[in-house]
């Protein structure tokens, strides 16, 4: 290689390696990531095709803003995610005032069930007004549930074939409905 040519590598490598440190510098995606993410980003568009295929860690810059795009969004109604025991699905989707119907434990093997009246999602709170139904059935091993406050309705059949179950506590003022195979 000559000199020449030489310098021109270390050039185009210097500068892709300045990309790469800017991607590994993000780190743990937070809600506080934007700035060093569109720096990144910003980094990355500002060099030419031979510099870019330099760039090892771009796919890590790709996974941060999709990462970061789910943290800083409000859930969409329809989206469902697990948040601990359970899985839910947005009912309502909003930064405040936003609702989750509860659709069914995670495991069908637990013993004490306990619905609780908020989760968090991407930061925001979310309320669990209803429990979707069959959520729990055929729960042999269901022994207890308690139903927290903002619980409005409880689906069809939620707890049918939960042979072992014993009590049901409801501390919801709020609930107006609980389907049965009737209602229409």
């Amino acid at each position: 290689m000559h000199i020449g040519n030489q310098q021109g590598y270390h050039q185009i490598r210097k500068k892709a390696d300045e990309v790469i440190a800017k991607i590994a510098a993000i780190g743990s995606v937070q809600k506080s990531s934007g700035a060093a993410i569109k720096a990144a980003e910003d980094a990355y568009n500002s060099l030419n095709a031979e510099q870019k295929k330099l760039v090892t860690n771009y796919k890590v810059l790709t996974e941060a803003r999709a990462a970061y795009e789910m943290l800083a969004s409000v859930p969409k109604k329809g989206s469902k995610h697990t948040v601990g025991k359970y899985r839910y699905q947005v009912t309502k989707s909003a930064a405040k005032g936003g609702t989750v119907q509860l659709l069914n434990p995670v495991r069908k093997t637990m013993k004490k069930a306990a619905i609780p009246a908020k989760i968090q999602l991407n930061d925001y709170t979310y309320e669990v007004t209803s429990i979707a139904a069959k959520a729990f059935q055929k729960n042999k091993k269901l022994t207890a549930v308690t139903i927290e406050k903002n619980v409005r309705e409880i689906g069809k059949q939620t707890f049918a074939g939960c042979s072992k179950l014993k009590s049901i506590t409801i501390k919801t003022t709020k609930l107006k409905r609980i389907l049965s195979a009737k209602t229409p």
